[in-house]
């Protein structure tokens, strides 16, 4: 195949059914895999939805698949056998200007979207700085809260089941000429409305 200029192949989402769900991003797609005949293999991959601008995270929820993408915040509902045509947008753009794409997004238990986005800037030593964040919506994609702000470039995130405590991962920027000594990624305790300091300052490696 043609080389492409973004990857094919970002969030990944699996369904109690065990359906494991994939966003090809490049493809503008949403693909699936499942093991119907039992072998403790997944079977070949089948494409559920297309039309999609940049897919880079999803999520199921109550039978629907709800997908983070540059072209905004789309739930997409079953629209027969194995495809998800149905698409209503919840939020429209969720790029920041010159940042990363979107990262994941997940229902959190207070039955609220939740998806993590990147800094306006790596280096931010000039102009107007958006920085990384967590944000929810309703299931609606109305009433939006920012959950915590001062991120890099948030990505994944979860619950702890026992406890209710909501953790993320953050990257560290990247410094000009460095040579991989930048400030480290983080693992991060979110607690709501708190600023994690970026731009300001960096996490610090501990030996």
């Amino acid at each position: 195949e043609t080389p492409e200029a973004v990857p094919s192949l970002m969030g990944l989402a699996l369904s109690p059914d065990g359906t494991l769900y994939m966003a090809r991003t490049a493809r503008g797609e949403i693909w699936a895999m499942r093991d119907d005949d039992g072998d403790q293999f997944m079977d070949a991959p089948f494409q559920v939805a297309s039309g999609l601008t940049l897919p880079t995270g999803l999520t199921v929820y109550d039978g629907s698949l709800v997908v983070a993408s540059v072209g905004g915040l789309v739930r997409l509902d079953p629209s027969g056998e194995d495809r998800f045509d149905q698409q209503t947008v919840l939020v429209d753009d969720l790029a920041a200007p010159t940042g990363p794409w979107p990262g994941s997004v997940a229902v959190g238990p207070d039955d609220r979207l939740y998806v993590s986005l990147g800094a306006s800037c790596d280096d931010c030593t000039s102009g107007e700085v958006q920085s990384g964040r967590l944000v929810s919506y309703a299931l609606d994609g109305s009433d939006e809260r920012i959950e915590a702000t001062g991120l890099h470039n948030p990505s994944d995130f979860t619950w702890n089941p026992a406890t209710g405590e909501l953790w993320i991962v953050d990257s560290g920027r990247v410094v000009p000429g460095s040579t991989g000594d930048g400030p480290p990624d983080e693992l991060n305790l979110v607690e709501s409305g708190a600023d994690y300091g970026f731009p300001a300052c960096d996490g610090v490696s501990t030996p």
